[in-house]
């Protein structure tokens, strides 16, 4: 049985997120708006958002080993926390990481 992992890319005008499986073979793939100019609490909703569909889409939900993220700098990669990106407003260290993991209950990088 296959293992999944979902990837987010969010950018200033548009958050792209991917379901792969462990060899890294796309298997769907999504887009929506960041909805940036609406401030930090609009966009991450749009983040939890287009996570929350990519996960849905996968065959096997309980075999989702992770979630990779990629947001716009400057980023503390340890913690896992957006400092102040210029392209999303009021993204002021932001606990990414953190919050993700709370929500969908799978580790994030």
């Amino acid at each position: 049985m296959a293992e999944w992992i979902a990837g987010i890319d969010i950018g200033g005008t548009k958050i792209a997120a991917g379901l792969v499986d462990a060899k890294g073979t796309l298997y769907r793939r999504l887009s929506i708006p960041t909805l940036a100019e609406r401030g930090a609490e609009t966009s991450l909703e749009k983040v939890f958002a287009a996570i929350e569909q990519i996960l849905n889409q996968c065959p096997s939900p309980d075999r989702v080993i992770g979630i990779g993220l990629g947001a716009p700098g400057p980023v503390h990669v340890a913690t896992g926390r957006v400092v102040n990106p210029p392209n999303l407003p009021g993204w002021h260290d932001v606990p990414l990481k953190k919050l993700v993991e709370e929500r969908f209950s799978l580790p994030a990088r």
